[in-house]
């Protein structure tokens, strides 16, 4: 596979995975603390904060130098150790925060569709739909029309769940029309003879 298609896709997984993960566990045990949240988050950021480094030192210089992995990994690992150690200014902003994610899925989603349509993708509107929802579920957290603390959670986890599951799926849509388009356009976008 094309080196260029396998870091597209490495890029977006972890995150996506994370995530999931974390909606997976608010969904199932909707009455975790807020610090027990802060300390999930900040542990699965501090890992992806170190995949992004050891990828940065990994890559070949001339590649390293346009992927912003180290600056990207070090923020990370300076959000974690915030999280970690700082939980109680992070739980009062906690709904805040994740219909906030929810929102910025929504943007990637967005930039997803946007690629599938220049790329003359058939299902290039998939991910503009997922976006629609994203955002519809964002705005709900922020608004919170729950009556009750664990099924606010719930939400947000089954929330967390449907964008972390999208992002992996539209990533590997987006993967395989960029190998047919860079196949049929040839490595220099134009068509190939």
């Amino acid at each position: 596979m094309n080196p260029k298609l396998v870091h597209f896709v490495s890029e977006s997984i972890p995150g996506s995975a994370l995530s999931a993960v974390l909606g997976m566990i608010l969904l199932v045990w909707p009455s975790l603390s807020g610090q027990m949240i802060c300390y999930g988050l900040g542990f699965g950021i501090l890992l992806f904060g170190a995949y992004r480094i050891i990828g940065y030192f990994r890559s070949a210089p001339a590649d390293a130098a346009v992927k912003n992995g180290l600056s990207s990994g070090i923020l990370m690992l300076a959000l974690a150790l915030f999280l970690l150690l700082r939980p109680e200014l992070i739980i009062s902003m906690l709904p805040s925060l994740f219909g906030l994610f929810l929102i910025m899925g929504a943007a990637r989603e967005i930039q997803c569709a946007c690629d599938l349509y220049r790329m003359a993708a058939p299902r290039w509107f998939l991910p503009l739909i997922g976006a629609i929802i994203q955002t519809i579920l964002g705005l709900i957290i922020f608004w919170n029309p729950f009556s009750t603390a664990l099924t606010f959670m719930r939400f947000i986890g089954v929330s967390l769940l449907l964008e972390g599951t999208s992002q992996i799926v539209f990533s590997a849509l987006t993967s395989r029309s960029r190998k047919g388009y860079v196949s049929y356009k040839g490595g220099d976008g134009k068509t190939s003879n």
